[in-house]
């Protein structure tokens, strides 16, 4: 059976973009416009990348994810904890891009409920090639775009705090402030977290 909602594979750009993030984010909050923002860093060289095309790529990928916040999202983003803010920009990241949604519920969040300590780049091919099945996009992508995805998602996930350079998962202990503003806004995101027994004991 084929699913037709296609998978968005434009993560290819870049990681988590943490810093970057938080300078779009506190600009919104100032000027309440996205197209403002997206103008002022452009036009300002925010990101402070050497070329015009490289900031027009970093800042359309990021605000594509930072639009994807509500407003308590946002504040939370910009006047969180460091580790909450990257669990935030990881949510973000997964409401982006469902093909990362679907990994990290269906291989890193398994792996973790079943006590796999691992993540493993060959566990991407495996989920790469079972998805294919129902998303023929994903047959058009050729071997180097295949590994570029695959570094980038594991890229990703270190950079969000979730797994180590070996790929071994991290559980997380997202604050309670952080959890209560998911359980308000969308319940099913905390899910998609390897959150601390500690922590999901409170849940």
């Amino acid at each position: 059976m084929i699913d037709y909602n296609r998978y968005k594979l434009s993560f290819l750009v870049g990681g988590l973009y943490y810093n970057e993030s938080i300078v779009l984010a506190s600009l919104y909050k100032q000027l309440n416009d996205w197209k403002l923002v997206r103008k002022e860093a452009l036009d300002k060289n925010l990101l402070q990348t050497r070329m015009q095309s490289s900031s027009k790529r970093m800042v359309g990928e990021i605000l594509n994810k930072l639009m994807l916040l509500n407003a308590n999202e946002l504040n939370f983003l910009i006047n969180g904890k460091e580790q909450d803010q990257k669990l935030l920009l990881w949510i973000a990241t997964c409401r982006r891009y469902t093909f990362i949604k679907d990994f990290s519920i269906e291989v890193v969040i398994y792996n973790y409920q079943n006590l796999k300590k691992i993540v493993s780049k060959d566990e991407f091919d495996i989920f790469f090639n079972q998805k294919s099945q129902t998303h023929p996009e994903l047959d058009k992508i050729t071997e180097l775009t295949r590994n570029k995805l695959r570094s980038v998602m594991f890229k990703n996930m270190r950079e969000a705090g979730l797994i180590d350079k070996k790929g071994l998962i991290i559980p997380v202990f997202p604050s309670n402030e952080l959890i209560t503003l998911l359980q308000d806004a969308s319940p099913e995101d905390i899910y998609i977290l390897p959150i601390s027994n500690i922590i999901g004991d409170r849940i």
